[in-house]
């Protein structure tokens, strides 16, 4: 076993208790459990969709490096190519919690593809049943790579980000929104269009009501090291 694969064995063995505690919530076609590889052919793979077998390795947009924050104005698959590509990943899970305003409600789903750079776009959306949201947060996100947080205008959705933030650490992941996504609304798709070629859902999603009260942690993909 080389130096990289006992890195990667050794601290998923670690992830794994995050992953067990996801609950029987978590539900989707390829397992609970499921590591999502990015850099495989997926299904049905046409080989004439890149000559040559040629790929695009650049990540368009602004590079959100850890303690920074920045504005985010939307992308789509024209602006940034390498989102274009197969979806291999596609869920929701309910949600709940409680602020001093009352019960906050609804689900959200995770969409991964496969991007033409053959790494991870992971996308999510918030679907709101009662309360509101204002803000999100992705914690334990060890990304050494370049990595944009955006959303995507060409998809579905009403609200929109407004900003995207990095701890200083670069392990937690936030997303303001532009106004607060309250019962009967669902935000446009977030989007962290990684350089990662596999990611692993772990307990690491929480999101944040107007009057500053956390979700408990809720699973989603992060980079798997």
């Amino acid at each position: 076993m080389d130096t990289s694969t006992s890195l990667r064995t050794k601290v998923w063995a670690v992830a794994l208790p995050w992953v067990l505690a996801a609950g029987s919530g978590w539900a989707d076609e390829n397992g609970p459990l499921q590591t999502q590889k990015c850099n495989d052919p997926p299904p049905a793979f046409d080989a004439s969709v890149m000559p040559n077998g040629d790929i695009d390795p650049l990540i368009t947009g602004k590079w959100l490096k850890p303690g920074t924050t920045r504005t985010t104005d939307g992308t789509n698959s024209r602006e940034s190519p390498e989102l274009g590509g197969p979806k291999i990943f596609n869920t929701s899970q309910t949600f709940e919690f409680k602020d001093p305003k009352g019960l906050i409600s609804g689900k959200y789903t995770e969409m991964i593809v496969q991007g033409t750079d053959k790494k991870c776009k992971c996308h999510l959306r918030i679907q709101v049943q009662q309360g509101c949201i204002s803000r999100l947060l992705i914690n334990k996100y060890v990304h050494p790579l370049k990595l944009v947080a955006d959303y995507r205008d060409d998809l579905g959705g009403r609200i929109a980000s407004k900003t995207a933030s990095r701890s200083t650490d670069g392990t937690t992941i936030s997303f303001d929104l532009r106004t607060p996504v309250c019962a009967g609304q669902d935000t446009r798709w977030l989007l962290l269009n990684t350089s990662i070629d596999e990611v692993a859902p772990l307990n690491v999603l929480q999101f944040v009501s107007p009057e500053g009260q956390l979700s408990q942690p809720l699973p989603f993909h992060v980079p798997l090291f």
